[in-house]
């Protein structure tokens, strides 16, 4: 792989299988022929914790040991958030069964998207952080960490949200793009979350102009500085996966965005 040096870098580069817009096996030989080391894939479609059967998920972990991939982690997306009070049972069902189904696959992340941190102060938040210890339990039992997705507040907030909860349970997935079209600082939100990194999405935005909304980009096609973010990720010790996503409904932006992240890691010694 051009840039990197095996055995002397930490970071590793992964990419969600959905921004290739590919079927599952296709996507997934697409992904080690750029030159990924794991994929990330959301559990939904086909993918659901119900629709994968025992068989089903040894299949889908040894394909992927097949293209000498890993799984780097398994999203959990949810229609509303952890803190709205309808259906909640079964909504912490389904994330207890993604949990268990990406501890069969053998990857030890969850990328959960539990919803908006809110005041920190506030009841809302004080909810939403009860819940999330208890799925955190669930997790550590499993051998997994969930992973809360950056961008809805400041790295400051979700921070504070994050120190209610063990540790080994639960961490940011830090989307440096999100807090730019949140109109967040990604540099600061970074040195708020350093001790409580899961994982590290690798994209890239533009801010909202006069006339223009916000842009999610591929990574070194907007205007995050990424060699600068891959320093500051390596100063604070990040050793986990960097997983590229591309431009909605355009899936060469993966290819693109995947071969300028292994370019900037070569550049950054990561």
């Amino acid at each position: 792989m051009p840039g990197l040096v095996p055995g002397l870098n930490r970071m590793r580069p992964a990419v969600r299988i959905e921004a290739l817009a590919l079927p599952i096996r296709q996507a997934i030989d697409r992904a080690g022929a750029l030159g990924a080391r794991a994929v990330q894939f959301e559990a939904r479609g086909d993918l659901t914790p119900g629709n994968l059967s025992g068989t089903g998920r040894r299949e889908l972990a040894s394909l992927a040991r097949s293209r000498q991939l890993e799984i780097a982690a398994v999203a959990c997306g949810l229609r509303r958030g952890l803190a709205h009070p309808e259906d909640l049972e079964k909504r912490m069902e389904h994330v207890r069964q993604v949990i268990a189904l990406a501890a069969d696959l053998g990857t030890n992340r969850v990328v959960l998207e539990a919803g908006p941190v809110g005041d920190p102060k506030s009841e809302d938040c004080s909810r939403l952080s009860g819940l999330l210890v208890d799925l955190a339990q669930v997790a550590v039992k499993r051998g997994v960490m969930l992973a809360l997705p950056s961008g809805l507040e400041s790295g400051a907030d979700l921070a504070a949200l994050l120190g209610r909860i063990d540790q080994e349970g639960a961490g940011a997935a830090f989307d440096p793009a999100a807090q730019v079209t949140g109109g967040f600082a990604p540099m600061g939100d970074l040195a708020d979350l350093a001790d409580r990194l899961a994982l590290v999405v690798a994209a890239d935005a533009r801010r909202a102009r006069a006339g223009r909304s916000a842009e999610r980009l591929s990574v070194g096609a907007g205007e995050i500085d990424w060699l600068a973010l891959l320093e500051n990720l390596r100063d604070a010790g990040y050793t986990g996966w960097l997983v590229v996503d591309g431009e909605a409904d355009n899936p060469e932006t993966a290819r693109k965005g995947l071969a300028a992240l292994v370019r900037l890691m070569g550049l950054a010694g990561v």
